[in-house]
């Protein structure tokens, strides 16, 4: 990180509430994921074995679905980072990594996907939903966002096609009395990607009675919570 730094700024200032943040994360420790899986080859078969066991460290996975989502967010910048940065090595080398870090990704779906990032394939630009109230948290929820909600209920495959078609998003939350209240509005690549993502999104929403699913221009969704 210290390398990373000293030529590209990792301290250059971010939205914390945006999906950008994470796909910039993602970017950094998906490099230096890759360097330390290029350090543990360079060991003997025995320094390996220690390495692996010590990493492994006996830990269960998380049982709970919600458990489950936040293991996911917290190791995204680890695991599809760095498949993200092998695929971006593999097409242009060390150069065009660099080239990546002046201009990072700015959406998780081009870490998911990164032939869309090296083919410079941008998010939809979504107008922002109107609020009911003072907005105390805006920005884009992102695919991966939007890919944890859905896993945490419906089946992993439908989870997974549904997300795909995310093209872009804008979502605002506000407080109402005791509620934290959020709209989103989500638009997709096409037709037959948006029926997708409202069929997944209604089935979603079966289980969370709080939400409310609406089609138009965009798919739209609400929610207050306590």
């Amino acid at each position: 990180h210290a390398l990373q730094d000293q030529h590209f700024d990792l301290d250059r200032e971010m939205d914390w509430y945006d999906e950008s943040l994470l796909a910039f994360d993602s970017l950094v420790e998906g490099d230096a994921t890759r360097i330390e899986q290029q350090y543990l080859r360079s060991l003997s078969p025995e320094e390996q074995q220690a390495a692996a066991a010590e990493q492994a460290g006996g830990a269960e996975p998380p049982a709970s679905p919600s458990l489950q989502v936040l293991a996911m967010l917290s190791g995204f910048p680890y695991e599809v980072g760095e498949q993200f940065v092998a695929d971006v090595f593999a097409a242009g080398g060390q150069a065009r990594l660099d080239e990546a870090f002046k201009s990072p990704p700015t959406t998780t779906e081009q870490l998911l996907h990164p032939e869309r990032f090296l083919t410079l394939e941008e998010p939809v630009e979504v107008q922002s939903p109107e609020p009911e109230g003072e907005v105390y948290e805006e920005g884009v929820w992102g695919e991966a966002g939007l890919l944890t909600m859905l896993l945490n209920t419906i089946p992993e495959e439908q989870a997974w096609a549904a997300a795909d078609g995310w093209a872009g998003d804008y979502y605002v939350a506000w407080k109402r009395g005791g509620q934290d209240c959020v709209r989103m509005s989500i638009a997709t690549d096409g037709r037959a990607d948006k029926e997708e993502l409202l069929a997944a999104l209604r089935s979603w929403a079966i289980q969370h009675p709080a939400v409310s699913i609406r089609d138009g221009r965009n798919i739209n969704i609400r929610a207050c919570v306590a």
